[in-house]
Formats: C-alpha cells, sequence, structure tokens
C-alpha cells in the first residue's frame, strides 16, 4: 500500500466515526471498502438513506 493509499484509508476511518456518531450503530459498515491512490468508496448499509441534514454534519465531524 502506498503512503496516498494509507491515509486514504485512514480518512475513510475517520468517515466510519463520523457516519456512526450521526446515523447510530445501525449505520454497518460493510466490507467492501475500495482504496486507490488518494480515492476510497466505503459501502455502508443504512436502513434509510440519511437527510440532508444528516450528511451536513457527517461531512463536518470529518473535516
Amino acid at each position: 500500500m502506498s503512503d496516498v493509499e494509507v491515509r486514504t484509508h485512514t480518512a475513510l476511518s475517520v468517515v466510519k466515526g463520523a457516519l456512526v456518531k450521526v446515523l447510530g450503530e445501525g449505520a454497518k459498515w460493510t466490507a467492501s471498502t475500495y482504496v486507490k491512490g488518494n480515492r476510497g468508496v466505503p459501502t455502508v448499509k443504512f436502513d434509510r438513506k440519511p437527510t440532508p441534514e444528516e450528511i451536513a454534519e457527517i461531512e463536518r465531524l470529518a473535516n
């Protein structure tokens, strides 16, 4: 794994923490997280679509 991929992986962990904090334990992080270079795509299972307010709070916490 390159240094950039390690940083991307770490950033996804921060996003995961923000997701769980905002959406609760019902937000399940699946094993299918894709990391290539500076791009990371997580897959999260949740029983509904997050509201725009929840998305904004996840972004605020992650940044």
